[in-house]
């Protein structure tokens, strides 16, 4: 967010190919700190697969899915299940964002 903010500061209003790539960048960050290996995002939600199939907080993850109040399910093979409606491209990056930056928190909390 402050590498975006510089580059308003300095060049102005970003163009839309900068915005995805900052999104991705931070999204990319995100995955990493939550020990994401692989994110499927679609029009219909997101798969996400864990590194090792572990996640390093099972608690703070069974916290979150239960927060999402059946939108989110914690699959038998250690995969999370996103269900949101994202039909458009731009709704399918803020959800990828969103969901990683939700679970880098679980991640930052427990440290």
């Amino acid at each position: 967010e402050s590498f975006a903010a510089e580059m308003i500061d300095r060049f102005g209003p970003l163009p839309e190919a900068t915005k995805n790539l900052v999104s991705v960048m931070e999204a990319k960050l995100n995955c990493k700190i939550a020990g994401i290996a692989k994110l499927d995002v679609g029009p219909k939600g997101a798969l996400v697969h864990f590194w090792q199939d572990r996640f390093e907080d099972l608690p703070g993850l069974l916290a979150y899915v239960e927060r999402l109040k059946g939108t989110a399910k914690l699959r038998p093979d250690s995969k999370l299940v996103i269900q949101r409606n994202w039909p458009t491209a731009e709704g399918r990056m803020n959800g990828v964002v969103q969901l990683s930056r939700g679970l880098a928190q679980i991640i930052q909390k427990k440290k």
